[in-house]
């Protein structure tokens, strides 16, 4: 097994020059390949091959577990306007180093402080209701914000937003 984050190149499957990087976007184990176009035929049929619980899922399947999971994504739940604080990222700022090591370090740190007036949230509705993106949050009869992505999850019978 691969630390997070981490890539190997080797030979899948007896093809030569495939990246196998340790990541995940679901929440689960997760490996990407990167294979050279004349090799993916033959790593896709030895993955098919290597076990009979592998299926194929395809991409909203993915996204439906990212979302399940609270993963973030650009441009569908994270925007330009969006701050680490705002978007629960401050893990990704290192703002207790001595020295200013990017633009804006002081500013993330009093918003910090103060707190925000926007925040990324996960949620899920009290109804049993489906959601596509952008209904509005409503609390108290006040439109307190919007959804940005969403999906079902499979995993709890239900819509996450």
């Amino acid at each position: 097994m691969l630390p997070f984050s981490s890539h190997v190149v080797g030979a899948v499957a007896g093809v030569a020059g495939v990246r196998v990087l340790r990541l995940t976007f679901v929440g689960e184990l997760g490996y990407e390949l990167h294979i050279p176009k004349a090799g993916c035929a033959a790593v896709y049929a030895a993955i098919m091959a290597a076990d009979a619980a592998v299926v194929n899922a395809g991409y909203l399947c993915m996204d439906s577990m990212s979302v399940e999971k609270g993963y973030k994504h650009w441009h569908e739940d994270l925007r330009s306007d969006d701050t680490p604080v705002e978007a629960g990222m401050l893990f990704a700022v290192k703002l207790g180093k001595p020295i200013d090591l990017f633009l804006g370090k002081h500013a993330i740190a009093a918003q910090k402080e103060r707190g925000v007036a926007k925040k990324l949230i996960g949620l899920t509705p009290n109804d049993p209701i489906p959601l596509h993106g952008n209904e509005a949050i409503w609390r108290n009869n006040v439109c307190v914000g919007f959804i940005r992505r969403c999906a079902y999850g499979h995993t709890v019978g239900q819509s996450v937003g």
